[in-house]
């Protein structure tokens, strides 16, 4: 499975960043850490205004829009509204190749 470098950017510069996996050609699974605060149960943008979400990928950063999060078990779906290529793995299946 391939990782995706996730990033945060406000007006002052990039805010945060860690890592995303693609779960089908639009959606992003990440650490809510990284787009978000576990603690307040809020999503970066709802605490730092104008915050944006992307994906760097082959294709260049893309941006991203936030879905839904579970901040108890620190987790976050983004989507995209470009297929960011996934189409050629076998999504949602980690059995040995």
């Amino acid at each position: 499975m391939k990782s995706y470098r996730v990033l945060v950017r406000t007006p002052g510069g990039l805010s945060s960043q860690g890592t995303g996996w693609l779960i089908g050609p639009r959606t992003l699974c990440t650490a809510l850490h990284v787009v978000g605060h576990c603690g307040e149960r809020r999503w970066m943008h709802q605490y730092v205004e104008r915050a944006t979400y992307w994906v760097s990928t082959d294709q260049g950063d893309l941006q991203l829009t936030p879905l839904v999060f579970d901040a108890a078990g620190d987790a976050a779906l983004l989507s995209c509204g470009t297929d960011a290529g996934v189409h050629d793995q076998r999504v949602g299946d980690c059995s040995p190749q």
